[in-house]
């Protein structure tokens, strides 16, 4: 069986170190696993970064469609909110080129495809019964182009009235998005296509969307190398870092220390009167730091672009700190927690998945930073309760979330949908629909388009690497 991952990078940002952890836990059960990439970062032989046409008509194509997007986001410079983190288009002037370089496959499976496909020029270029899975890292694919709402819920219509944007029209660029996207996502079909949510939070977020509940719809979390993600030696860890090993030590990692989603400003009010009743204990982040609400105590150690040495910050702390205000199933505190690091974070999004109360950390309630002091204040005072949460968490992450664990599941969708798409060929009924066993327990109208057009001829070839 033939699997090609498409997604906009390999090994840079979150949602693409998810694909390429399940693209080699695949590998190393033994099915053919490909990646399509925008950008290449890894080594990986089986990763190809796509190669665009550089002629002169594409390359002017690409500038005149890049310039009809740039135009369109232009009208909302003035009004767009300043924690907006990121909102994309549909289009892509360059989807031309992805659809000419689609490798044969016998499933392909989306990852984070913003900025590298072109919706309607790709969905039209699938062939019929297709097997396709898409991985939801987060909301985008099923917007009008934020990637996380921030709590708006007009995509379970249409759209419109964008927050975010600062919009106050039904029919602005949100509900244009959602509008190009409905009509492409028209062209699945419902049989041959999988939804797969990561947490509980992003599967119910999915079902509830007007672009993606017509598909079925499975929720496998990610997995991880827990031989690489493992308890170590803290007092070795903590000499590499420079960290006193007297100290009592909280750790916050994300991409961009200043990105507002992540909440590390709330961390700091939630630490405002220290770190717990005359302890010595200091704030260390990971990421990049170029946030002016950096104060002087707190140790940056900046991007650690290795996950072996991730692995000795994990372990070099006493508690894993999560202050997102939104959330997928963060992989950061699934790293931490296969570390041995209790977790404590707020009650939103994935983060309850992981985070279970008395078991593998604590949880506050949304923003609640007095709350989520205490619980960090009551964690590093009490040593026997860390010790016993750091030892539930490692058996946790070996039950849960190993990379072989998510992978198995996946090949599960995989074969499925390729008997399901063999037997609509064949004019059969399709059997019953998938159902995968979870290992957790249960928690107690748009106006017109833009001006940019492509031709397409939906009978495109895909080619062979």
């Amino acid at each position: 069986m033939r699997v090609v991952h498409i997604a906009s990078r390999d090994v840079i940002g979150g949602a693409a170190i998810a694909g390429y952890r399940l693209h080699t836990g695949l590998i190393e059960m033994g099915v053919s696993s490909k990646m399509l990439v925008d950008w290449k970062a890894s080594g990986d032989r089986n990763v190809h970064a796509l190669k665009r046409n550089t002629s002169r008509i594409a390359t002017l194509r690409r500038r005149i469609g890049d310039w009809y997007i740039r135009r369109d986001f232009d009208r909302y410079r003035d009004t767009t909110l300043p924690t907006l983190e990121l909102l994309t288009d549909d289009r892509n002037a360059s989807g031309r080129d992805v659809v000419a370089k689609l490798p044969v496959a016998d499933v392909y499976n989306l990852h984070w495809v913003s900025g590298l496909i072109d919706y309607r020029l790709f969905f039209a270029a699938l062939p019929q019964m297709q097997p396709l899975v898409w991985t939801l890292h987060d909301m985008n694919p099923f917007t009008g182009g934020c990637h996380y709402s921030a709590g708006c819920e007009r995509f379970r219509s249409a759209c419109g009235i964008c927050p975010q944007l600062g919009s106050q029209k039904s029919s602005d660029l949100t509900a244009c998005i959602h509008a190009r996207k409905s009509a492409a996502l028209a062209r699945l079909g419902a049989e041959t296509t999988r939804i797969v949510a990561p947490s509980r939070w992003m599967e119910a977020q999915v079902r509830s969307s007007s672009l993606m509940r017509k598909f079925e719809i499975l929720r496998v979390p990610y997995g991880l190398d827990t031989n690489v993600f493992a308890p170590r030696d803290r007092s070795v860890a903590r000499e590499v870092f420079g960290i006193p090993r007297d100290a009592k030590v909280v750790l916050f990692v994300a991409e961009s220390v200043a990105n507002f989603r992540k909440g590390f400003d709330l961390l700091l009010a939630a630490t405002s009167n220290g770190l717990g009743n005359g302890e010595s204990a200091v704030l260390v982040s990971i990421g990049e730091h170029n946030s002016p609400q950096m104060p002087p105590s707190c140790i940056s150690l900046g991007s650690l672009g290795s996950a072996r040495l991730l692995s000795f910050a994990y372990s070099m702390a006493d508690v894993f700190v999560a202050p997102a205000r939104q959330e997928n199933l963060a992989q950061v505190v699934l790293e931490a927690i296969s570390c041995g690091t209790p977790v404590v974070g707020f009650d939103v999004g994935g983060l309850p998945d992981m985070i279970r109360p008395g078991l593998t950390g604590l949880l506050a309630p949304p923003e609640d930073t007095a709350t989520l002091g205490n619980a960090i204040a009551t964690l590093l005072q009490d040593d026997t309760l860390r010790s016993r949460l750091s030892a539930e968490c490692r058996q946790v992450a070996l039950n849960e979330y190993g990379l072989a664990i998510q992978a198995r599941k996946y090949q599960s969708i995989y074969e499925d949908l390729v008997q399901t798409s063999q037997r609509l060929r064949d004019g059969l009924k399709p059997r019953s629909r998938l159902r995968l066993p979870s290992r957790q327990p249960p928690r107690s109208h748009p106006n017109k388009h833009s001006r940019l057009h492509f031709n397409t001829d939906p009978r495109l070839k895909v080619s062979h690497w």
